[in-house]
């Protein structure tokens, strides 16, 4: 999964899905990821009720960029099941969300750390 998030060009997603069970393996991944974005949304908001209204702000962006990364990764997917090449601005798309979301909840965790360091 993570090898479809940080593809830098359209050549690359055909390398990562190879074959039909792969396929439908990262298919089943991506839409269990869905109901793990909202759980780990939730935790962060209510956290960041706690530590900062900042770190629910980031945590909704952060889920946000997920669920952007995830529709893109199943166009990606469903071009490659077509056998037509993804383009170059699905893989940016994909590259992009993923950059923000890993940016923003790492923000977060360093938070989450920090405010329990304190708080012991």
């Amino acid at each position: 999964m993570l090898a479809l998030e940080l593809e830098r060009t359209a050549s690359d997603a055909p390398v990562v899905v190879d074959g039909p069970q792969r396929k439908s393996q990262l298919y089943n991944e991506i839409y269990a990821d869905f109901g793990f974005i909202i759980s780990y949304t939730l935790l962060w908001v209510v956290m960041g009720l706690r530590i900062g209204r900042i770190v629910a702000i980031l945590a909704v962006l952060g889920g946000l960029a997920d669920v952007i990364e995830d529709i893109g990764i199943l166009a990606v997917l469903g071009a490659t099941q077509t056998a037509t090449q993804p383009t170059q601005t699905m893989v940016n798309l994909v590259y992009s969300a993923s950059s923000i979301k890993w940016m923003l909840l790492g923000r977060n965790y360093s938070a989450g750390y920090i405010w329990c360091k304190r708080s012991s």
